[in-house]
């Protein structure tokens, strides 16, 4: 069950699937992005600044957010 937007209560199949069933596929700790403190301070400052100035969400990442975490060159 979730809440909708106008208040009512919704049922999703999907998401009570996902939330029944762990999805262990994902879970590879060679794909996952090791960052160092400074480039986790880097990637936080881009996301915050980066949001205010175009309007976006700061949970959106963008190409910039991983030239900023150092995920990409």
């Amino acid at each position: 069950m979730f809440r909708r937007p106008s208040g009512r209560l919704g049922f999703s199949f999907g998401r009570f699937i996902t939330n029944a069933i762990p999805n262990f596929a994902n879970n590879n700790p060679e794909r996952d992005a090791e960052l160092s403190l400074t480039e986790k301070d880097l990637l936080w400052t881009h996301q915050i600044h980066g949001a205010e100035a175009v309007g976006r969400s700061p949970m959106t990442l963008d190409g910039e957010s991983f030239l900023s975490g150092g995920v990409a060159s």
